[in-house]
């Protein structure tokens, strides 16, 4: 995997998504920070979280810990549930301004972090629709982005 980028998805990618899904899952995406992950073309894009949840399935995250005294950040990492398939012409790439400490653990775990975002795409075909884990998973709504993780 080459360098991770930081980026924001447009909002006229989230607006389509949601007319094509009918999911609002993705209100709440617009401004949110994401981790580029793969390709130039077309990109997993996975949020960054200051505070993870603890009730999270197990494999559906990725602690990128970090000393700070920020009350915010909790228990910082990568949410792969909210994870977009997104086409690099609708992202906007930013400035790497996170804590460095964070910046270089997500730097050298790179190839942990897509081996474990893989496997967390690879699960969502063993769950039931119906399940929570399901329903609150974005990765679902990308079928095309599971399949080129499946080859």
């Amino acid at each position: 995997m080459s360098n991770y980028k930081l980026a924001t998805i447009n909002q006229q990618f989230i607006a389509e998504t949601i007319a094509r899904t009918g999911s609002e899952q993705l209100l709440e995406k617009a401004g949110r920070n994401f981790v580029g992950l793969y390709n130039e073309e077309e990109n997993w894009y996975i949020p960054l979280r200051a505070s993870l949840s603890k009730k999270s399935p197990e494999g559906s995250h990725f602690d990128t810990p970090f000393t700070t005294t920020n009350k915010h950040f909790r228990r910082p990492g990568l949410d792969f549930q909210k994870a977009l398939y997104v086409p690099g012409n609708m992202i906007t790439e930013i400035r790497n301004t996170l804590p460095m400490e964070q910046s270089k653990f997500i730097l050298e775990h790179q190839e942990e972090i897509q081996s474990t975002f893989e496997n967390y795409v690879m699960s969502i075909e063993n769950l039931e629709p119906e399940s929570n884990a399901y329903q609150f998973s974005t990765v679902p709504l990308f079928p095309e982005g599971i399949e080129k993780i499946q080859k």
